[in-house]
């Protein structure tokens, strides 16, 4: 088969892949004119030595010749990486792929990059994959192209800024609020920008402690927004943030600001004040939020208070911090300093993977496929390389001309190897489950294969399609979950339970993924068997952590009810209801009266025929379950 390639990907292939195959040794920073040909295109002019950066959060490709800023540039992104992962567990976006950064001469994300900037359906998503920064040399020295700042004028902030809309929701966009200009995030984004902007470099790089501090100005409106936290107007129709007035900065005024503050002594008391008290009701509010107006009696369902007892509180926990010049705030201490950072050479076998996996994030397999046969045929040896032979596997293993066996036999290696790529521990679960179903349930499992991807013309992964939206793995839980009704032998053993467990047991001693928790699910629910308490709770953990993944939350409640595990049932449930998403709230409502054996299930509509609240509905509901659980 002929494969074509367009032509800006051709050149993107063209700038990592050479890099690795042309230099017998590596020389950072030294230019290579000349002219290379290629069906695609020729290219004319310098050649850049393509440098590599490997850490636990993030991979970075650079062709900078500036090895200092490579390596300071990736120690900040790291130390921010540090904090979102410690410090924002219940608002992380769901990525099942390493984050993966460029770092590159502006001329050459314009004649290399551009097929990462084309807003088509096959290309929409893949800044998921991989994001672009960019640089320019004048006069010797490095400029920011976008922001025209030298290099070493990079800060932590301006990291910190770049990345956190991509890794923790609720910062970028919103749903639009009804009652104000702005949008229902507003506020928690004007919190954030804050706790950025004032964030102090040298503790964190140096010693992991992550302190917000003030100067003496900004600490005096603070204390005095902390008087008047005013929390019900802020939620309710604030739309006055640190964004809108980005563009106004001539008129603000002292109250503009202590609005600001208000809405950052909010966010920082609930995530980071007392302990962390209210963290998690944060991210629940907040989730609630994206899909409803605000309202106290939401409020109080998710805080536990109302608006007057938290203005109380944040008073009075601020009246013992707001009173030096210098305000201190400390937001976490991980005590983990970023780690050594170690710039590498490109090899063949990195830069491939690079592209594919910004492919199959952006739902274009085909391509992703592409550029590692292409990678494997030309240079065998990329098979050395774990996280390749990883990437080529999955690909393999759900391509229609893919070799599925072969797949799944380097699958199996990769987890004794303990691979960091927690799909691939989801994936050796999966197969290992479907080896011991009736034979004649393969076609089905086919069946739904190919209806998975024909509702999604870029997307032939049914483990990975829709992840972004209803929960990794989410399809193939649905599927094992109706064909259990339909089928009476579709049960595992315990040997046969064992054996699906085993790579689980070895991922989640390393990882956190969702589809890690969806195959756990998975597993028990076909069983049987009633899971020991460690893994119930684990189980419970999963549905915590992925709320909106409804299916897997359905299933966990079949486990509990078969064996009488009632516990930690009733918060399972409103913490689904809270997160999921608005066209599933009916689903979770149901999903009580079933739970409960409820034969009167509170109704959608009134008498008169209007539309009742899913709120109100979940909470009749679950009232009426906590009444029968009384009843002797």
């Amino acid at each position: 088969m002929h494969l074509s390639l367009p032509r800006p990907l051709a050149c993107l292939l063209f700038a990592l892949t050479m890099a690795a195959s042309s230099f017998a040794q590596f020389y950072y920073g030294v230019p290579e004119p000349g002219i290379v040909e290629l069906p695609e295109l020729e290219v004319i002019g310098s050649r850049y030595e393509w440098k590599y950066v490997k850490t636990g959060n993030f991979e970075l490709y650079s062709n900078l010749d500036d090895i200092d800023f490579i390596t300071r540039f990736a120690t900040l992104l790291e130390t921010s990486h540090n904090l979102i992962k410690s410090q924002f567990k219940g608002f992380l976006t769901n990525r099942t792929l390493q984050k993966k950064y460029v770092l590159c001469y502006e001329s050459t994300r314009q004649d290399r990059f551009s097929v990462m900037e084309r807003n088509t359906r096959e290309h929409k998503r893949a800044d998921q994959g991989v994001r672009v920064f960019t640089y320019e040399k004048r006069n010797g020295r490095l400029y920011n192209y976008r922001t025209n700042r030298l290099s070493t004028a990079l800060t932590l902030a301006d990291l910190h800024g770049d990345i956190m809309p991509d890794d923790v929701k609720h910062t970028l966009g919103g749903r639009a609020n009804a009652r104000s200009r702005g949008r229902v995030n507003d506020w928690f984004r004007t919190a954030i920008c804050y706790m950025r902007l004032n964030l102090n470099e040298k503790s964190a790089v140096d010693r992991g402690e992550y302190l917000v501090v003030f100067n003496s100005e900004i600490a005096t409106q603070a204390d005095a927004a902390a008087k008047k936290p005013s929390v019900s107007k802020m939620i309710d129709g604030f739309s006055n943030t640190i964004h809108w007035h980005s563009q106004n900065r001539g008129r603000r005024t002292n109250e503009d600001l202590r609005n600001d503050l208000r809405c950052f002594n909010f966010v920082y008391y609930c995530m980071f004040g007392n302990q962390g008290r209210h963290r998690a009701a944060m991210a629940a509010f907040m989730a609630w939020l994206n899909k409803h107006d605000a309202s106290e009696e939401v409020f109080i369902n998710i805080f536990g208070i109302d608006y007057k007892t938290m203005e109380k509180e944040i008073s009075e926990y601020f009246a013992k911090i707001y009173k030096t010049n210098r305000c201190i705030l400390p937001i976490a201490n991980t005590a983990e300093k970023p780690e050594r950072i170690d710039v590498q050479r490109v090899v063949r076998s990195r830069s491939s993977r690079l592209l594919s996996d910004a492919f199959y994030v952006a739902n274009d397999d085909f391509r992703a496929r592409a550029l590692l046969l292409k990678a494997l045929d030309e240079q065998p040896n990329v098979l050395n390389d774990p996280e390749f032979k990883a990437s080529l596997a999955l690909n393999e293993l759900y391509a229609d001309e893919g070799d599925r066996e072969k797949a799944a036999d380097w699958l199996e290696e990769l987890v004794q190897m303990k691979i960091p790529r927690p799909r691939v521990y989801a994936e050796v679960a999966n197969l290992r489950l479907k080896k011991t179903l009736p034979s004649n349930q393969h076609d089905a499992t086919d069946a739904f294969v190919q209806r998975i991807r024909a509702s999604s013309a870029t997307t032939t992964d049914p483990f990975h399609a829709f992840g972004w939206q209803i929960g990794e793995a989410a399809n193939w839980l649905r599927l094992y979950q109706r064909r259990s009704e339909q089928f009476s032998a579709y049960r595992l053993s315990m040997e046969e339970v064992a054996h699906s467990m085993e790579p689980l047991v070895t991922a989640f001693s390393m990882y956190q993924s969702e589809s890690l928790y969806v195959m756990l699910t998975t597993i028990w629910f076909l069983s049987d068997h009633a899971p020991p308490k460690n893994i119930m709770n684990k189980i419970k953990e999963g549905c915590m952590l992925y709320p909106t993944n409804t299916v897997m939350i359905e299933c966990t409640l079949d486990i509990l009810k078969r064996h009488d595990a009632m516990a930690g049932a009733e918060e399972l449930l409103k913490h689904g209801f809270i997160h999921a998403l608005r066209s599933n709230e009916a689903k979770v409502v149901n999903m009580v009266a079933k739970f409960y054996d409820l034969n009167d299930p509170i109704a959608e509509r009134t008498k008169d025929g209007l539309k009742r609240e899913q709120w109100q509905r979940f909470y009749e509901v679950m009232q009426s379950a906590k009444t029968r659980t009384k009843t002797p």
